[in-house]
């Protein structure tokens, strides 16, 4: 009706009344970012999102507080208080791309950063997504940022000392290849190792993957160590790494030299070719065992690194 001072006026009372209407939360939503008041912007989305409101103008909202520091500082406050709307923004996470993936990885960085313990469920979705879609950087940018800040960077979980919990949701933790002949756990190490390791046991007459993970190593040179041991703590040279292009084809890699300075350390060099080797997988073998009996095997601190 063009009554717009008179709008204004029932809105201010219906705002601070109203803060299970929608229609009213949209307002004051629209209205503090028109002016980038970031904190009330950040309460009316909060109770929007409460409300289970998921329309164009609350992913707009969202977006636009991502898009500076204030905005994603605001959204990593909400996120702290671990409000019943996480779990569907988390996800949605991998449904976002360009500024606004960006402007969410953001928010997810201060979150993570400040001991936010975020839901690595959702965010083994999104990333599960991501991969999907072929954008397995942004992928593994998301679940390291958000759930496996301490990770190597080019490999996950490499001294096996991750959060169950987690690791169950991650895309790029390990997957053991358990079945008859061959068991993989995850239990306390014997000495040289410290912490946890993976256990191998096998009887298999046949070299057998015991463990992989996938990995998006950029093309160039690398070097991959390991640590190894049999149940008396001597090195175990039955246990070998390998890299595989896409899923099939095998790189090779090069005997690097042991270092004095660590027992029982194994390394190795490999290359990743500029072409059909987006996506590796890393692997995890254990040799045959001589006459079918049952043999236990030891692996720790998997490490990959730029050659020099």
């Amino acid at each position: 009706m063009g009554r717009g001072e008179a709008a204004y006026a029932a809105f201010a009372v219906s705002g601070s009344l109203g803060w299970r209407d929608i229609p009213t939360q949209l307002f004051w939503l629209a209205q503090a970012l028109s002016v980038g008041d970031v904190g009330v912007a950040s309460d009316r989305l909060d109770a929007l999102l409460r409300l289970d409101v998921d329309n164009d103008a609350v992913a707009a909202a969202i977006q636009a507080l991502e898009q500076t520091p204030a905005g994603q500082k605001a959204f990593a406050s909400l996120l702290a208080k671990n409000p019943p709307w996480e779990d569907r923004a988390l996800r949605d996470t991998g449904n976002l791309a360009g500024d606004a993936f960006a402007g969410r990885m953001a928010a997810i960085d201060v979150a993570a950063s400040h001991g936010v313990k975020l839901d690595c469920t959702a965010i083994g979705f999104a990333a599960n997504h991501l991969l999907r879609e072929g954008r397995i950087d942004d992928a593994k940018q998301l679940w390291r940022q958000a759930c496996d800040r301490n990770g190597d960077v080019y490999l996950s979980d490499g001294s096996f000392e991750m959060d169950l919990a987690k690791a169950s949701a991650s895309p790029f933790d390990w997957r053991l290849q358990n079945k008859g002949g061959l068991d993989t756990s995850v239990v306390p190490a014997p000495a040289p190792l410290q912490g946890r390791a993976l256990r191998i046991e096998s009887s298999m007459t046949v070299r057998a993957v015991a463990a992989r993970q996938l990995a998006a190593l950029r093309p160039g040179r690398y070097q991959i160590t390991w640590q190894t041991a049999r149940d008396d703590g001597k090195p175990d040279d039955s246990i070998d790494m390998l890299v595989r292009c896409n899923g099939k084809s095998l790189l090779d890699l090069q005997n690097a030299g042991s270092s004095p300075a660590r027992s029982n350390v194994v390394t190795k060099t490999f290359s990743i070719p500029a072409t059909d080797c987006a996506i590796q997988g890393i692997e995890i073998q254990k040799a045959a065992s001589i006459g079918g009996d049952s043999e236990t095997s030891w692996i720790d601190n998997i490490r990959i690194s730029p050659a020099l």
